[in-house]
């Protein structure tokens, strides 16, 4: 199956603590006629990175590091190309799995019935031509209050905004 390489991850804190110490942090002088010391420790900072690098290439050598079990797989190809898969018994029936290319905004909704993945998108129609195009719901979801998203229309060039701004309506009276 492989080989599971164990780690502490108490020695990684330790040696993240210990290069912080060494090569991210500068002493600050106590007075004006405190003199300011030499940044690093030249031959300290090469020992601590040679102790690093070596944990983790030790680390690297296993397989199974980023396995989630065994069982049946289930997976779809996202807009953007990625491959994305998941544990089918880890899956609930709507639930919304995000594409794993951290520069895609796509998002899907898992119908567990048929075990399929959903598109999530806004149908946004331009007011000039008409034409219909789709836009992530994840990349409006990250919007902030009256923050704006740019794109072109897909059939007339037009430049559409998007933003996401706290409304209020009335309801008629019946």
């Amino acid at each position: 199956m492989g080989t599971q390489i164990g780690f502490n991850p108490n020695k990684l804190g330790k040696l993240w603590n210990a290069l912080a110490r060494l090569a991210l942090h500068i002493e600050i002088p106590t007075s004006k006629q405190a003199t300011v010391k030499h940044y690093g420790n030249i031959d300290g900072i090469r020992e601590k990175v040679g102790q690093t690098l070596a944990e983790i290439k030790r680390i690297s050598e296993g397989n199974m590091l980023m396995s989630s079990g065994i069982g049946q797989e289930v997976s779809f190809e996202c807009y953007c190309g990625s491959k994305n898969k998941r544990k089918h018994e880890l899956l609930e029936d709507g639930q919304i799995i995000n594409c794993i290319n951290p520069d895609c905004d796509e998002s899907y909704g898992y119908v567990k019935s048929d075990m399929s993945f959903g598109r999530r998108a806004f149908e946004i129609v331009c007011r000039r031509c008409d034409t219909r195009q789709d836009i992530p719901k994840r990349m409006v979801e990250k919007l902030r209050t009256d923050q704006h998203i740019h794109f072109d229309c897909e059939g007339c060039a037009e430049t559409i905004e998007v933003s996401w701004r706290p409304m209020q309506a009335q309801r008629p009276q019946s």
